[in-house]
């Protein structure tokens, strides 16, 4: 690979670190400008023009996030297809993913003046989540130690930790 090729290969992660930070920023903000919207009196007039800004602001996100994978796809072959250019790596991808849920959170708690702007929203943040599969943790420890029957599980944890001062119940 050519000093050129370097040049344009740093350039392209830079230009993509810069992309996912401003998606992030920008989802972000959304979120809480959403929820300072709940608390504040405006017009319905005021609110419908919001709400259009707000819907061509996902647009254009969506276009920009679309517009970074295709030009990754583009610029894969030239640069050999190495991890080193990529850097939606997990933990981006986690971060943007979880500020997309959390932007989703907001849009479903905010009441919209138009139902149909409200679906369009959702549309698109569904397919930008498309793009971060977030596997969810489900904690499935028992709420009752396994060998105690449950009733008893809290009389014991009580007694074995006032007879051992190891373990505080709360």
């Amino acid at each position: 690979m050519c000093k050129h090729d370097s040049t344009i290969k740093q350039d392209f992660i830079k230009s993509e670190t810069e992309y996912l930070a401003y998606m992030q920023a920008f989802l972000h903000f959304l979120s809480c400008y959403l929820l300072k919207l709940t608390k504040c009196s405006i017009t319905a007039k005021e609110k419908q023009q919001i709400e259009r800004q707000l819907l061509i602001s996902l647009v254009i996100l969506e276009k920009l996030h679309y517009h970074i994978l295709l030009r990754k796809k583009l610029l894969e072959p030239i640069f050999e297809a190495t991890d080193e250019t990529s850097v939606i790596t997990d933990t981006n991808a986690e971060k943007l993913g979880f500020q997309l849920l959390n932007t989703k959170t907001s849009l479903l708690r905010y009441s919209f003046q138009s139902d149909q702007t409200k679906h369009q929203c959702l549309i698109i943040l569904r397919q930008l989540l498309s793009y971060y599969p977030i596997i969810p943790v489900i904690n499935q420890s028992p709420h009752c130690l396994p060998w105690v029957a449950e009733g008893l599980s809290g009389e014991f944890w009580n007694k074995e930790s006032q007879a051992h001062d190891t373990v505080s119940y709360y």
